[in-house]
């Protein structure tokens, strides 16, 4: 039930507050939950912790694969051409609430996560065993013991020593004649949150980074992931969804011997291509060079293992993009890369109808959720309409036939008639 409730939410493009508002009046809310006006409702922050948990685990994704497993199992996905891309997702923060930070070191930062880890795991235990009395006792009140002031010759700490106070503090609208910078600001609402523009002359915003692999010719996504406001990232999160992707897919029928991967601009990156070569997928880019280049050569031969490979990965970059060139000029690339609006127009859907278009939560992992399971209910909706268009044709199917045969058993009741006088007739 706690599934169908945020299956709900996203599908209806709803926050959890308006859905629990409206789910006591809504017949057919109720009856999709499996509950009726007379049953209890479960509590909106059981929800909440149900989703953060199965976060965690990463149940969201498994949910995401099953579906998709659904839809091939159903003959509904082909996956011989696949479309990967990127849109932007609007952070739950604004930019007045950037802030100016001093960079700290690794190693330090490190230290810092593995302790809060430790925090988080403890206060976790406890939470679960409730039979446990508080290790500390009734906290203190102050007056008893404790004291506002601070020894002498004590140097009062900030709680983020690593932060520069001497700028703007955040929530102060005043931040003429400041430049804003990934490397020197972070966000006090949503620090994972990025600032990214779309283009040159445009507005830079606090976002995130939305992925889709796309089988262009049945709309399923075959997979989604989220990340950093970073444009690099893009080609990382399309060769992670192309290694996942990969077993899921149904095996080629023998006229289709090669799957083929469709992207924009930002896909011609050489190492890009020649992963995706490797994976077993014919790049279909718009990459701008006509011309072949030739293999790079060298003139000595070289017996350092580093030369040796980096030589090695260049010239495989290098047939890379050749053979980018030569499908961009080929026939499969003027018949196949138009498909690949089908993926604008898949994000278009989730951002209009599902609420994509900004983030439902704060971080990284929120945001993932969120374009994992939007892609969810596109397949569902896919997949439901693939299952009554099957069982449309096959009723149509049964009633030309029944039509076919009822005709026939007139036509042989009429031929047995005429034979029947032809015999009378004769004797």
């Amino acid at each position: 039930m706690a599934f169908r409730l945020i299956t709900l939410s996203y599908l209806l493009g709803i926050s959890e507050n308006r859905l629990f508002t409206e789910l006591p009046l809504h017949g057919g809310y109720l009856w999709f939950c499996g509950l009726d006006f007379n049953s209890p409702l479960p509590d909106r922050t059981t929800l909440v912790k149900a989703r953060k948990l199965w976060r965690n685990h990463g149940l969201f994704e498994v949910i995401m694969r099953e579906i998709v497993r659904q839809c091939v199992a159903a003959g509904l996905v082909k996956g011989d051409v696949l479309a990967a891309d990127g849109t932007i997702v609007k952070a739950r923060a604004a930019i007045k609430s950037l802030e100016a930070f001093t960079p700290q070191p690794l190693d330090k930062y490190l230290e810092e996560l593995k302790k809060q880890d430790e925090k988080d795991l403890e206060a976790i235990t406890k939470s679960e065993d409730k039979s446990e009395p508080p290790s500390g006792g009734e906290p203190p009140v102050r007056g008893q013991g404790q004291s506002d002031k601070k020894p002498e010759g004590q140097v009062l700490q900030d709680v983020k020593p690593s932060r520069d106070l001497s700028g703007r503090k955040a929530g102060d609208p005043d931040f003429h004649g400041e430049k804003f910078s990934n490397a020197t600001h972070r966000s006090t609402t949503d620090p994972e949150a990025r600032l990214f523009r779309k283009g040159p002359g445009k507005e830079a915003k606090l976002s995130y980074l939305a992925h889709d692999l796309l089988d262009v010719r049945s709309g399923i996504i075959v997979d989604a992931m989220a990340t950093l406001a970073n444009g690099a990232l893009e080609r990382a999160a399309a060769l992670e969804m192309l290694k996942k992707a990969s077993p899921l897919l149904p095996p080629l029928s023998p006229e289709e011997e090669k799957r083929f991967f469709l992207g924009d601009g930002n896909y011609t990156a050489g190492d890009f291509l020649a992963e995706v070569i490797a994976l077993g997928y014919q790049p279909l880019v718009p990459i701008g060079d006509v011309r072949l280049e030739p293999l790079p050569t060298w003139k000595r031969r070289t017996y350092h293992l580093l030369t040796y490979s980096k030589r090695k990965e260049r010239i495989r970059i290098a047939r890379a993009r050749n053979l980018a060139l030569t499908l961009k000029q080929s026939r499969e690339y003027r018949r196949t890369y138009r498909y690949r609006v089908r993926i604008e127009h898949t994000f278009a859907e989730a951002k209009e109808h599902h609420g994509l278009d900004r983030a439902r939560s704060y971080g990284l992992a929120a945001v993932d959720e969120q374009g994992k399971m939007t892609a969810v209910v596109q397949n569902i909706k896919r997949l439901a309409t693939w299952i009554w268009r099957r069982k449309k044709r096959a009723a149509k199917a049964i009633k030309m036939t029944q039509t076919v045969v009822t005709a026939l058993q007139e036509r042989v009741a009429l031929l047995l008639q005429l034979l029947f006088y032809c015999v009378s007739a004769s004797d």
